[in-house]
């Protein structure tokens, strides 16, 4: 089959696995926009990154027809290429050549084969976001004539979007290094390290050169966790809800990386949502002011994380149906840098696409996210300190300058089989 390119909104370039490409206002599935689309985002909003401004887009869409809930995709355990057919896959970045290659006899799955070498990344990218999921595969990083992958590095991209031509986003590690970080969380093209193995050495020794591995994946709501071979990796929390996968061939000296028997479960997915706004049959929410500097915001149920821009020194609490606070001790917004460290360089190199680590002024980007009674508190990108609840919460207490606008809630969309 012939690829075609086709320009996305972004003016990248992207290979299409099919003759007619992919349509930007096709239903299916439209390539992101770019940062300065965000006009109004510009005039409210300090600078941050541009993933970061495509998160916050988010609820200014769902200011639109929210009489009419959105649903999520829940799809059966399904083998991930008969869920998203060869043919429907987009080719971004460096020409990798990807190639689906049929199982042997008696084989357990289709493998997909990535090899080099590239001038930069490559990625074959889902042909839609995915919100919730689970993902199981086995990967093995190597060739003939370097069978356990010495100085390669790969990576499978979850939550990520297409952003000047590549891919950017989270993506947990292929590392076959004596680093061994395979299975933490990357943002790539954006924040660094996010979940590194640093000190964990059990997850470190999970991985197996030369041979295949089976890499656990699972994100719901805002909780992303990774396994490799059995073995517990990473868990990180994150404001990311939806976006693409998609498998990665690293750029420099020729690199190949086999993906055997994926295997997808779609369990719904999360949105954010202004604090204001309600959809039909939803209670009404009402802030309720207990002093000049101090004011409740309630959740709805299961609500999963709310999103604000306060004043470092804020002090937050969780409060529980019974306004009793559901953590040991109150929270107190802190500014805090992120590390800028590159997934190829674990000395500190900045990452090649390092933007501003810090909003410009007073304001921080604040995230308290939880799930399953644990969370973590972020601070413009960079996890301030993890969370233990002891009980589900029910509602926010922000103390000291408040949000300039309406606090978001992430909640769960409604469910769809279709």
């Amino acid at each position: 089959m012939k690829l075609s390119g086709t320009r996305n909104r972004i003016g990248g370039e992207v290979q299409v696995l099919r003759k007619s490409g992919i349509s930007r206002n096709s239903g299916e599935f439209s390539l992101p926009i770019d940062a300065e689309a965000f006009c109004c985002c510009h005039a409210v909003m300090p600078p941050v990154s541009v993933v970061h401004r495509l998160c916050l887009l988010i609820p200014m869409i769902s200011l639109f027809g929210l009489t009419e809930p959105p649903t999520a995709h829940i799809v059966e355990k399904q083998p991930l290429f008969d869920a998203f057919p060869m043919a429907d896959w987009v080719r971004v970045g460096g020409a990798a050549n990807f190639e689906l290659v049929p199982p042997a006899n008696g084989g357990v799955g289709p493998t997909l084969v990535g090899k080099g070498p590239l001038e930069r990344n490559g990625f074959l990218a889902s042909p839609r976001p995915l919100g919730d999921f689970r993902l199981s595969v086995e990967v093995r990083i190597g060739s003939a004539d370097n069978p356990e992958g010495d100085k390669m590095n790969s990576g499978i991209q979850i939550r990520s979007a297409v952003i000047d031509g590549t891919i950017a986003g989270l993506q947990v590690e292929i590392d076959p290094s004596e680093r061994a970080w395979s299975g933490g969380v990357y943002h790539e093209r954006g924040r660094g390290w996010l979940a590194s193995l640093e000190g964990n050495d059990a997850a470190r020794k999970a991985f197996r050169r030369g041979a295949w591995n089976l890499y656990e994946i699972e994100c719901v709501g805002p909780r992303i966790r990774t396994s490799v071979n059995g073995v517990s990796c990473a868990e990180w929390f994150d404001g990311v809800e939806s976006g693409l996968l998609a498998f990665q061939v690293h750029g420099g000296p020729a690199c190949e990386v086999a993906f055997r028997a994926p295997v997808l479960e779609e369990l719904g997915e999360h949105e954010w949502r202004l604090f204001a706004w309600k959809r039909e049959g939803e209670p009404e929410l009402t802030e309720r002011k207990v002093s000049e500097e101090t004011t409740v915001y309630p959740f709805l149920p299961k609500c999963s994380g709310v999103r604000l821009r306060v004043a470092a020194g804020t002090a937050l609490r969780l409060l529980d149906e019974q306004g009793k606070a559901v953590l040991d001790t109150d929270l107190e917004v802190a500014r805090k840098p992120l590390e800028k460290v590159d997934a190829e360089k674990p000395n500190g190199a900045s990452n090649d696409a390092a933007e501003e680590r810090e909003v410009g002024f007073d304001e921080l980007r604040v995230e308290l996210l939880w799930r399953e009674g644990r969370g973590a508190l972020i601070v413009n990108g960079a996890r301030q300190q993890s969370v233990t609840l002891q009980r589900e919460p029910a509602s926010i207490e922000v103390s000291g300058i408040g949000p300039q606008w309406s606090p978001e809630l992430l909640l769960p969309k409604q469910p769809s089989t279709k």
